[in-house]
């Protein structure tokens, strides 16, 4: 499975599944406050985000860490690497 090595959880519904394949994140930007470059490959549309921003359809940055980037979706998390 593809999305096994997104580092997503299998718990995750369906919609948060969809939305975690199409996402990838090309970039960290150190900062205050930091931000995460993230690709939409569906729509091919970069997002320049901080925590608290959302990227897509009700997706939200709650976390920007060294090499990933932590999402929520209604309170599922999702864990995108760099």
């Amino acid at each position: 499975d593809f999305l096994e090595g997104r580092h997503i959880f299998a718990s995750l519904s369906q919609e948060a599944k969809a939305l975690a394949g199409r996402l990838n994140v090309i970039g960290l930007v150190d900062g205050d406050p930091p931000q995460a470059i993230i690709e939409d490959s569906q729509t091919h549309k970069p997002y320049f985000v901080s925590v608290g921003q959302q990227v897509t359809e009700g997706l939200v940055v709650s976390e920007i860490r060294q090499n990933r980037v932590m999402l929520d979706l209604d309170g599922q998390t999702i864990e995108l690497s760099l």
